[in-house]
């Protein structure tokens, strides 16, 4: 079963929802950022991965490894996407207060 095509899409949704439930806050650490988005990513490996626990457990956490180093620039993209449709948001709606409660203003670091 191939699912690398939906899961690229998958992991920037799952940023934007990152920039927009936790990166807007300026109060968060940027540590917990990123460990956010690993553990966003090794949750989607584990979900999406049948056989992420065949092989001895160095094969495993060599694979595991691997594919988060190749998936997680996903997830920054994804709040990259987000930072810029609240940074339009922004600039479509100037010296308003009013603003989309879907796309928030963020403090992105």
């Amino acid at each position: 079963m191939q699912l690398d095509a939906p899961l690229g899409l998958l992991l920037a949704v799952a940023g934007f929802l990152l920039q927009y439930f936790m990166r807007q806050f300026s109060k968060v650490p940027e540590r917990f950022y990123h460990l956010a988005a690993v553990v966003l990513c090794l949750g989607v490996y584990l979900l999406s991965t049948p056989t992420w626990n065949e092989g001895t457990w160095r094969e495993v956490t060599i694979r595991a490894i691997s594919w988060l180093a190749e998936k997680v620039p996903a997830v920054w993209g994804g709040t990259f996407i987000g930072s810029n449709v609240a940074k339009a948001n922004a600039a479509a709606n100037p010296g308003s207060e009013a603003r989309s409660l879907l796309v928030p203003v963020t403090d992105s670091k």
